[in-house]
Formats: structure tokens, C-alpha cells, sequence
């Protein structure tokens, strides 16, 4: 309505109002269903960010596990051969107190001397 408000008759000026206020309930609804798709989104977010977490922390647990796993059986494998190599350490021991000739001896004693030095740097 171009008519300004005091030129406007009583039954114009009704029809304004209740236009204005048609208006209003229809923004206020709008308004209300924006609150809520709002909030849902909201709840929407904190469930994935709840989630993402989860899952950060589940594969760190998971990193952290397997390391410590394959460090086990590292360590295992490690233990193993070295308990093996030690029949051959005691082997060449026994070979050197039965040995009388010089030349062989000396070698064996490198041998051991190399051998040993060897399984100091395994652990």
C-alpha cells in the first residue's frame, strides 16, 4: 500500500495489521523450524566429532599396540637365535681346550674373540 498510514481508513489499516501479523507468524515459524534444523545439526556435529575422536583415539591404541607386538616378537626372535648361537660359542670352547697345536689355536681364539664380540653388539 502506497497510502501513507494516516490517509488509510479503519478497515485499510485492519487488513495491514492483520497482514503484518500473517507475516509475522509465518517468519516466526520459519524461524522456529531454522532454530531446530539448527540445533539437530548441532547434535549432528557433536555425535561425529564424538565419533571422529573415537576413532583417532582407537587407532592410536592400535599403533601403539602393534608396536609393541612386533617389538615383543622382535625381541623373541632375537632371544631365540642368540640362545642358539651360544651352542656354537660353548662348541668353539670346547674345541680350543682340546686343541695342542699353536697355529689352530690362535685361530679358534680369534674366532671366539669374533664371535663374542658379536653377540655383545646383539644384546
Amino acid at each position: 500500500m502506497s497510502k501513507s498510514l494516516d490517509k488509510m481508513t479503519v478497515k485499510e489499516l485492519k487488513e495491514l495489521l492483520n497482514s503484518n501479523e500473517e507475516k509475522i507468524t509465518a517468519l516466526t515459524e520459519e524461524n522456529e523450524g531454522l532454530i531446530k534444523e539448527n540445533e539437530e545439526l548441532n547434535n549432528n556435529l557433536k555425535e561425529k566429532t564424538d565419533s571422529y575422536l573415537r576413532n583417532v583415539a582407537e587407532f592410536d591404541n592400535y599403533k601403539k599396540r602393534n608396536a609393541k607386538i612386533y617389538s615383543e616378537a622382535y625381541n623373541d626372535g632375537k632371544g631365540d637365535m642368540l640362545t642358539k648361537f651360544l651352542v656354537i660359542g660353548d662348541g668353539i670352547d670346547r674345541a680350543i681346550s682340546t686343541i695342542t697345536d699353536e697355529n689352530t689355536l690362535a685361530g679358534l681364539n680369534l674366532l671366539l674373540k669374533s664371535f663374542t664380540d658379536i653377540l655383545a653388539e646383539a644384546g
